[in-house]
């Protein structure tokens, strides 16, 4: 596999490559400790970009979607209404593998798909959406404010909760190597992504 200590990117093809990649982020959405489990979001807004940690709640590899829990209320959700634009940055650390995602981001409106996901929250994390306060906010109003666990798990969906699904339209992978960088570069088409090697 990709993160295999002895794994070679030099000796395979970059579509190879690809779908190990793809395989790296799906088994990262059910393993929280998987290094590639959360995810570097970057927006752009009036303000100009941020950027910020998400963890990953599910994947789709072949259109290349990611998809992530956020507040309704929060400054990417302001900043995705002004441009759609983003990218994603995984990193890593141990084995020196980045994978850079650019594309676009949409607000989740399907309410049936909206509610499957909102209930793989824990009651701790349905809580955080009922805050009357936005992220943000001085944490003092903030613990004033908050409903009880019990509370939160009587709505079937928090009204502050959002699904946003990110897909990607390029990527770049590069692996830092000891006596090399190793740099592929990959597009997607109408009959799905191609890759090269590139000048690291």
């Amino acid at each position: 596999m990709i993160r295999d200590s002895d794994f070679d990117p030099r000796a395979h093809q970059a579509v190879d490559l690809w779908a190990m990649a793809c395989e790296e982020l799906e088994s990262a959405r059910n393993t929280p400790s998987h290094p590639w489990s959360h995810v570097c979001f970057n927006t752009h807004g009036l303000e100009g970009p941020h950027a910020r940690i998400l963890v990953l709640r599910d994947v789709d590899p072949l259109p290349m979607c990611l998809t992530f829990f956020t507040d309704a209320r929060s400054r990417k959700v302001q900043e995705l209404d002004f441009d759609r634009r983003s990218g994603c940055l995984i990193y890593d650390v141990s084995r020196r593998i980045q994978l850079q995602l650019q594309g676009a981001t949409t607000i989740m409106t399907d309410q049936i798909e909206v509610a499957r996901y909102c209930s793989l929250l824990t009651p701790a994390q349905r809580k955080l959406y009922f805050s009357p306060q936005p992220p943000g906010s001085p944490w003092n109003a903030y613990l004033d404010s908050m409903p009880t666990e019990e509370a939160a798990q009587r709505a079937v969906v928090p009204e502050n909760f959002r699904v946003i699904r990110f897909t990607a339209q390029s990527a770049e992978l590069l692996f830092v190597l000891p006596e090399d960088n190793v740099r592929f570069r990959f597009e997607r088409d109408d009959n799905g992504w191609n890759g090269l090697r590139i000048v690291p």
